[in-house]
C-alpha cells in the first residue's frame, strides 16, 4: 500500500499534533494524528504484521481514496473518474443556457460581444420550436429527473414572447413526462420587473442573477444604458429590492486589477437597504479577456485582463473578497470543487443561440466554426469530436495532486494563452497557495454541517 498521489496533507490543524487528508478525487477528507501520519508515511516499507493494528482504517482509508494498492491502482481510479466525468450523464438535472436573443439594451464599457454576435439577432418561434424538439430528445435519451431552462443573451428579456413559449410548452411536456422543470435567467435586471418576475413564476421560474458592478458611481460608469448612455444602477435596484422576496436571487461582481472594495462597498450597500441577506447567493470573479472577432478568435479582446489571473492577484483579491463576505454574514465556500471543462465532456450542459447553433461554452458563442452543432441535425459535429479528444492533463507532472480538481485549467485560457484549446493552462503554482487553506475551510464547512467523515486515527 501507498499514499495516494491525489492526496493532500495539511499538517498542524486543527490541533498543533493533528493533520488534515483530503483527496483531490474523491473529495474524502480525515483527520488523523501525527503518529497515524508517520505510519501511512511508511506504509510502502511496512510489512503486515506491522499494519496489522490498523487493518480496518486501512481498510476505510483505500476506499474514500486516500491510499491506494500500488501506483497502478492509483493509475486506474484516476482514469476511471476521467472517464465517468467525460463520457457520464448527469440524470438529476439536464440544464440547457437558450439565447433568446444576442442584443442587449446596456452598452458594458467591458463587453466585447459586439464584435463577435451581432446586435438584431432574436429566436423565432420556428427555432424555438427546433430547439424544443431537440431538448426533449436529449431528456428522454438521458433519463433525466429535471429540465432546467437558463435563459441568457444578450438580455434575454428583450425577447420576452419567446421566453413565455418555450417556458410554458416545456413546463406541459415536462409534467406530462414526470420530469421537474424549472426556468433561471441571467439578466443585467432592467426589466426584471415584479410584474414579470410574477407572470413567469407560473411557468418554472425559480432563480435569477443579476450582475452589478459595485454600487451606483461604479455601475453606471461601466454598464451605461445603450443609446442614451444614462445610468442603470437605480432601475436595476428597483427590480432587485422586491425579487429577493420572491425567488432565489444571486448577484454577480465583477473585479479589475485587484481593485476589490467596490465589491465591498456594494455588499455594505445591499446590506443597508435589506437585499444582502437574502440572496441566495453573492458570486464574484475577476474580469478576463475574450474571443477575438467573428473569423479571428485569435485576435483577443481585453488582453490586459489576463493580469488578473497572475497568481498573487487571484489569491489576494479572492481572500479578500471572502474575509469581506464573511463579516458580514455571508457564507462561502471552500472553493475545492473538481472541474472538467464543458467543451471535454459529451453530456455537459449545452448552449442553444438564436439560430440553433449549439455551444459548450458561452465565451464561444458568435462564433459558428466554433459550435458543436445545430438543433436541427440529432448528433453532435467534428467539432465536438476534436474537443472531446482534448486532454492536456497528460501532460501535467505526474506528480501533480490537483489534476482531478482542476484537469489543467479552462481551454479557453489554455487558447488565451497559447493559442491553442488543447493547451494546457496549469494554475500549480497558484492551486500550491490556495489549496492548504481551501482544505482547512472545508474541514470547518464539514464540521459545521456535521456532516463530515472526519475519524480520529
Amino acid at each position: 500500500m501507498k499514499i495516494s498521489k491525489f492526496s493532500i496533507f495539511v499538517d498542524g490543524y486543527p490541533e498543533a499534533h493533528e493533520s488534515l487528508v483530503f483527496n483531490t478525487r474523491t473529495h474524502a477528507l480525515v483527520k488523523i494524528s501525527s503518529r497515524f501520519k508517520d505510519i501511512l508515511e511508511k506504509l510502502e516499507e511496512a510489512n503486515y504484521q506491522e499494519l496489522l493494528p490498523y487493518e480496518d482504517k486501512l481498510i476505510h482509508l483505500h476506499k474514500m481514496g486516500i491510499v491506494v494498492l500500488d501506483e497502478a491502482d492509483d493509475h486506474e481510479r484516476f482514469e476511471r473518474f476521467i472517464d465517468r466525468k467525460k463520457y457520464g450523464v448527469d440524470t438529476k438535472d439536464f440544464t440547457v443556457t437558450l439565447l433568446t436573443t444576442y442584443s442587449c439594451n446596456f452598452a458594458c464599457t467591458y463587453c466585447f460581444e459586439e464584435t463577435t454576435r451581432g446586435s438584431g439577432q432574436k429566436m423565432t418561434k420556428e427555432t424555438a420550436d427546433i430547439v424544443m424538439a431537440w431538448i426533449k430528445k436529449r431528456v428522454k435519451r438521458y433519463q433525466v429527473k429535471q429540465c432546467t431552462i437558463n435563459y441568457y443573451g444578450g438580455e434575454p428579456l428583450l425577447n420576452q414572447p419567446i421566453m413565455e413559449y418555450v417556458s410554458s410548452h416545456m413546463q406541459e411536456w415536462c409534467y406530462s413526462q414526470g420530469v421537474q422543470f424549472r426556468v433561471n435567467i441571467q439578466t443585467n435586471g432592467a426589466l426584471f420587473t415584479p410584474e414579470f418576475i410574477d407572470k413567469h413564476m407560473q411557468w418554472g421560474l425559480e432563480s435569477a442573477r443579476i450582475s452589478l458592478d459595485g454600487t451606483k458611481e461604479v455601475h453606471d460608469k461601466q454598464r451605461p444604458m445603450r443609446g442614451t448612455g444614462g445610468g442603470t444602477f437605480d432601475v436595476v435596484m428597483k427590480n432587485l429590492i422586491p425579487a429577493v422576496d420572491k425567488i432565489k436571487m444571486s448577484i454577480a461582481a465583477g473585479y479589475d486589477k485587484s481593485d476589490t472594495q467596490g465589491i465591498v462597498d456594494l455588499m455594505d450597500y445591499l446590506d443597508s437597504v435589506g437585499v444582502l441577506k437574502k440572496l441566495d447567493k453573492f458570486l464574484y470573479s475577476p474580469v478576463h479577456p475574450t474571443l477575438g472577432p467573428k473569423d479571428h478568435p485569435e485576435k483577443l479582446e481585453g488582453v490586459s485582463c489576463m493580469s488578473n489571473y497572475e497568481t498573487d492577484n487571484l489569491l489576494s483579491t479572492s481572500t479578500a473578497i471572502k474575509k469581506a463576505m464573511e463579516e458580514r454574514g455571508l457564507s462561502s465556500k471552500s472553493g475545492l470543487s473538481t472541474s472538467m471543462c464543458p467543451l471535454t465532456r459529451e453530456a455537459g450542459s449545452p448552449t442553444i443561440d438564436t439560430n440553433g447553433l449549439i455551444f459548450k461554452c458561452n465565451s464561444m458563442l458568435g462564433h459558428p466554426d466554433l459550435a458543436v452543432g445545430d438543433v436541427r441535425e440529432d448528433e453532435y459535429n467534428k467539432k465536438q469530436q476534436e474537443f472531446m479528444a482534448m486532454e492536456p492533463f497528460r501532460d501535467c507532472d505526474d506528480d501533480c495532486a490537483y489534476k482531478p480538481l482542476c484537469n489543467t485549467g479552462c481551454r479557453l485560457f489554455g487558447f488565451f494563452k497559447h493559442g491553442d484549446f488543447s493547451a494546457k493552462s496549469c494554475t500549480r503554482e497558484y492551486m500550491d497557495k490556495f489549496v492548504p487553506g481551501a482544505i482547512k475551510k472545508e474541514y470547518e464547512l464539514r464540521m459545521a454541517a456535521k456532516q463530515t467523515s472526519v475519524q480520529p486515527a
